[in-house]
């Protein structure tokens, strides 16, 4: 009975523990680690706290076993950007003078056709970045820039140092601003419709694709990673794409979408985008933790131990779902919860989530235990170590370590003899049966000995029946030419089904319309040539084996083959068509027989026929052959009565002297007369104006040549070169050295390879100073410090630090316990703020009756008398208690673990 109700117990268990969950949501403050949880106060009702041992929220649930309290694994985040070369663009091979010079800049590429900038302020920057405040960059001096437009999009493209793994989370990071470019743009107002700056990959990394577009219309390796909504704006800010692979990637590019929003068509003033400071962060799970236990129950020295493979995590154990005071170590010892049996569990927890493990462990004790055993006749079995052979009750005394004895009483009991079982199986040869490990390939009765599912001999019977059927058809006669004739076709000699109970059925099969007999008995007539197949079935018990046997029935005669005519199929009008007929092969032909339109002009002479046509179109003659068993299909030839044509041709010359028209008589494809016409057009001379630019007063103007055309023609052409402008361009600067301030100036190429003046102006960035306070437990480590470090601008900034002394924390709480047992005390120092707090618990053992239990709080909502009342088979009324206790937990087994456990957190 004690059994049964342990083993409930733990059913409902495990029931509870599929519901379970945890919420712990996790601060930095100042550097420390607070884990905080959660108090709901509306309604009366409590967050459940999960490593307190008390039921929180009233649920009946205390700490792991409540839903809130759920672990659902660890993730890490490692930071990866070593995976992008040159991340921060700093890396260059020279300094770009102008726009689309990429290969400047190291490892990076455009991601298509359409030519990405590389902006470095050591020679070029497009001047709209410079007059939208964007320089400095965020990182260092260079930076990627793409124009987006319908029909033309820039991206940038590089090929990784690893690949992205398949099924990993990866969140990619990269700083981007906007401007426009175009006359008359404002580089810092203007408005776009947000964006989906969008991740590409590629497993190859095929740089660049063959398009100015998107880089899936070109090559559909290229997908679509994942992307981030972008509203332009001249102004840098850092944006996230988080995404999971569905293959590895050795390439990405950064850009626009393959779909854009209806104002990014090309206008005066298009998006202009920029890129800096690339980086790149994977996910990783930790693996399961693992809890072992060490040593016998028994012993002093028996403990569970927890593993996982991670450091920097807090530990905490629990008893029978609830937390135990003070044991955040990896290794936990059983005498430190009084050797009592339970479910034992240990949460491993980080700022990312936390993983669990449980474990069953039961003390053995000085109790009878009862152990019901079954053997099967002429046999013995084993129970608590000893071997019996006779039915009956028997008391087994085990001996542990530290005085860990128990009673063992065997029930042993005898099964009764099992039945004969029969088995019949009908089936199609070849076949081989297996039953209980012996082969059979033969018809039979067989007598097998066999195990059941209690190991215990087992007969069975087998009545194997294998059909063989077998499909046997005589040779045919020979049909005869008279429509009226028929053949018999024998199947007579098939084999029938042996079985008792069993079935044979005939089928035949053959020529459409050949048979004049029954199908399905073993004789049919025939009446047709052609092959004829007979299949025999075997059916018995569902089971159906099927054999077939073919015959070919020949006829003494045959129609001829259609013939063959021989002649030329095109006429010109006048001549003369003769045609010969000849025979197609298989039966000898006795004569031909002609068919064609009788007002054709056709005579017949022998086998041949005459045609001479009255006139141009399209004549159909057919022939067919005949002996006595009929005539063949007809054949027919189609003939072409053409005439002469006449053809018009127009052709062009630059001599007046060819102009006119010429006269051909010529033959067309089927060999009649044809007149062909050629006219000569004089065409005249051909002028063409030509527009150029040019940077060189002295080559501007107008000039004139005269050419030849392909065709022999004079052709004027009038080169017109117009003199383009110099451009100045303004860069702003800055710094952190006053003497690099001021203003300096550079001659460059502009867009147009025309003089560019330069002007770059320098400003001097700010210092900083910053106040920090902490806290010390150390009185002496009190007072002031001053440090020098380097602020956001790369500048000095001076830094404050003022050290406060803050004093402990220490806390003394009494417990009181039911039942007999020595008073005790728990000591635990705990880190969870600026100094180490001193937790005192001091357990005393009272009568097992109604008990009071005085302890102190720090939250007001925890204030108040609580009562539990434990079930009367406990020996109990009424007590308070902070954790459940399992008794009398009773197994002849030294020790037992459990592994399901659900996770849960803390």
């Amino acid at each position: 009975m004690m059994s049964e109700m342990i083993q409930d117990f733990y059913a409902r268990i495990i029931r509870w523990r599929a519901t379970l969950r945890v919420v712990i949501e996790i601060f930095q403050i100042r550097g420390f680690l607070v884990i905080c949880l959660m108090l709901c106060s509306s309604l009366g009702f409590a967050q459940e706290i999960c490593n307190n041992g008390v039921d929180d929220d009233g649920d009946g649930l205390v700490d792991i076993y409540d839903p809130d309290c759920e672990c659902v694994g660890v993730n890490t985040y490692m930071d990866l950007t070593s995976y992008i070369p040159n991340p921060n663009l700093e890396s260059k091979s020279c300094c770009p003078m102008g726009v689309s010079e990429m290969n400047c800049v190291d490892t990076w590429e455009p991601g298509t056709n359409a030519t990405t900038d590389y902006n470095h302020t050591c020679g070029f920057v497009m001047p709209a970045v410079v007059d939208a405040g964007l320089v400095p960059f965020p990182s260092g001096d260079g930076s990627l820039g793409c124009y987006i437009y319908e029909g033309y999009r820039e991206y940038a493209g590089v090929c990784l140092n690893n690949p992205l793994e398949t099924g990993v989370e990866y969140t990619f990071s990269v700083y981007v601003a906007a401007t426009v470019l175009g006359a008359n743009c404002d580089p810092v107002n203007f408005s776009f419709d947000p964006l989906e700056l969008t991740l590409f990959g590629n497993s190859s990394c095929a740089l660049p694709a063959n398009t100015f577009d998107c880089p899936t219309d070109a090559d559909p390796n290229w997908v679509a990673l994942g992307y981030v909504v972008y509203n332009p704006a001249a102004t840098w800010i850092q944006v996230d794409i988080t995404f999971t692979p569905t293959e590895d990637i050795n390439g990405i590019m950064i850009g626009a979408p393959c779909v854009l929003p209806s104002d990014y068509e090309e206008g005066d003033c298009n998006i202009y985008v920029l890129y800096d400071d690339f980086s790149l962060a994977g996910g990783t799970e930790l693996a399961d933790l693992m809890l072992t236990d060490i040593g016998l129950p028994c012993e002093q020295d028996y403990s569970l131990v927890g593993e996982v493979n991670h450091n920097g995590g807090t530990w905490q154990w629990y008893f029978n779902g609830a937390a135990l005071s003070g044991q955040n170590e990896s290794e936990f010892f059983i005498a430190n919860n009084n050797f009592l049996s339970g479910t034992y569990a240990v949460t491993y927890s980080t700022q990312d989530g936390c993983v669990i493990d449980s474990i069953l462990v039961n003390v053995p004790v000085q109790d009878p235990i009862v152990e019901e055993v079954f053997f099967c006749q002429n046999s013995e079995v084993e129970c608590a170590g000893e071997t019996f052979s006779v039915p009956g009750v028997y008391d087994v005394h085990l001996t542990g370590p530290n005085g860990c004895d128990s009673i063992v009483t065997c029930m042993v009991e005898e099964f009764d003899l099992p039945p004969v079982t029969s088995l019949i199986i009908d089936t199609c040869s070849p076949v081989v049966i297996e039953v209980c490990n012996e082969i059979f390939t033969e018809t039979g009765v067989f007598e097998i000995q066999c195990s059941d599912w209690r190991g215990c001999d087992s007969v069975i019977i087998l009545d194997l029946r294998i059909m063989e059927p077998v499909a046997i058809v005589q040779p045919p006669l020979e049909l005869e030419c008279d429509p009226a004739a028929v053949v018999v076709l024998d199947g007579l000699a098939s084999s029938v089904n042996p079985i008792l109970g069993g079935s044979t059925t005939f089928l035949w099969e053959g020529p459409p319309e050949g048979f004049v007999g029954s199908i399905d008995e073993a004789n049919t007539l025939v009446n047709k040539p052609g092959q004829y197949c007979l299949t025999v079935s075997h059916e018995s018990n569902g089971a159906i084996c099927t054999n077939s046997a073919c015959v070919v029935v020949t006829s003494s005669s045959e129609l001829p083959s259609p013939p063959v005519i021989q002649g030329v199929h095109d006429l010109c009008l006048g001549d003369t068509l003769i045609l010969q007929p000849s025979t197609g092969g298989g039966a000898p032909a006795t004569g031909f027989e002609w068919s064609y339109d009788p007002a054709l002009n056709i005579i017949l002479k022998n086998d041949d026929l005459q045609f001479v046509p009255a006139g141009p179109g399209l004549a159909q003659i057919c022939l067919s052959a005949y002996n006595e068993c009929g005539t063949s299909d007809s054949i027919c030839i189609h003939i072409q009565t053409s005439t002469g044509d006449t053809t018009y041709v127009q052709m062009q010359t630059c001599d007046p002297g060819l102009a006119g028209i010429d006269t051909v008589l010529l033959q067309t494809q089927n060999g009649c007369d044809s007149l062909s016409i050629v006219e000569y057009i004089l065409v005249p001379a051909i002028k063409v104006t030509l527009s150029s630019t040019t940077c060189d007063p002295l080559l501007a103007g107008v000039d004139t040549v005269i050419y030849q055309t392909s065709g022999g023609c004079d052709s004027l052409v009038i080169s017109q070169l117009t003199l383009l402008p110099s451009s100045k361009s303004i860069i702003q600067n800055t710094t952190c050295d006053p003497a690099l301030v001021g203003v300096d100036t550079i001659w460059l190429q502009n867009q147009y390879g025309c003089d560019s003046l330069a002007i770059t102006t320098t400003t001097l960035l700010p210092s900083q100073a910053i106040q920090q306070s902490v806290y010390t437990c150390d009185p002496a480590q009190a007072g002031m410090d001053t440090l020098i470090l380097t602020n956001q601008f790369g500048c000095d900034s001076t830094l404050y630090i003022e050290r406060i002394y803050s004093g402990i924390y220490q806390v003394t709480e009494m417990a009181t316990i039911c039942g007999a047992g020595t008073n005790y005390a728990d000591t635990l120092l705990v880190t969870s703020g600026p100094c180490d707090s001193l937790f005192i618990t001091q357990y005393v053992h009272v009568a097992m009756d109604t008990t009071w239990q005085t302890s102190s709080s720090c939250d007001p909502t925890q204030v108040g008398t609580f009562v539990t009342v434990l079930p009367v088979f406990y020996g109990l009324s009424k007590c308070i208690l902070k954790f459940w206790v399992i008794h009398n937990v009773i197994s002849h087994d030294s020790k037992n673990s459990e592994d399901n456990f659900v996770p849960h957190s803390v």
